[in-house]
């Protein structure tokens, strides 16, 4: 029997939802169901419980950072970043994650904060971003070497300092509700990447 789509996209965007606003715990299926405007019992002719349901989510979040339309953009990006400066590269490529955020805020909210509560789920996709991403962080420090003298220490240790610098600026945009993100909190944090990654600017 064929899928009825529009129901099941219906009970995702439902599920989306409840859970960015109550939380796992704090939802119920006849709530989802309530708003999809379904049966409670229509849930489970996609999903065998709630906990496979917010996995569905969790890997529709994760998948927006690793899937080809990211991919694309990003090696556009690349593409056309050797003229910029550091501080301001890593400006444009946070603001640019940041509108992507904004337009999945809700769905990426529940995917930071319920893999701190699900092991199961975080072992599982925690390494698929990572995995992905640090790809992508070697090509971002091999652009920002040509600028400034980098600090020898291990790659994976940087990148994941630079990681970690972009994710509080993304945790917070994400739980602060603001449309925006502050300029002057993005810069300061970038000033502080900046001085821990470098030891000087090249001389041109």
């Amino acid at each position: 029997m064929a899928k009825d789509i529009s129901l099941e996209k219906r009970i995702m965007e439902a599920a989306i939802e409840v859970i960015a606003e109550k939380g796992y715990y704090g939802s119920r299926t006849s709530e989802i169901a309530k708003v999809a405007k379904c049966s409670e019992g229509s849930i489970f002719r996609y999903y065998k419980n709630k906990e496979e349901l917010l996995r569905s989510i969790v890997h529709q979040g994760s998948l927006i950072f690793v899937n080809e339309s990211f991919i694309a953009k990003t090696e556009s990006f690349f593409e056309n970043i050797d003229d910029l400066a550091p501080k301001v590269l890593l400006r444009e490529l946070i603001r640019d994650r940041l509108e992507l955020i904004e337009e999945n805020r809700k769905l990426l909210k529940i995917v930071f904060i319920e893999l701190n509560f699900h092991d199961s789920l975080k072992n599982e996709y925690v390494e698929i971003i990572k995995e992905r991403l640090f790809s992508y962080g070697n090509r971002l420090l091999d652009v920002i070497g040509k600028k400034i003298e980098l600090k020898d220490i291990p790659r994976e240790d940087m990148f994941s300092f630079i990681f970690g610098s972009a994710l509080s600026i993304v945790v917070r945009f994400l739980l602060s509700g603001e449309k925006t993100e502050s300029e002057d909190m993005v810069d300061s944090i970038l000033d502080m990447v900046i001085d821990g990654i470098s030891y000087r600017e090249k001389e041109c």
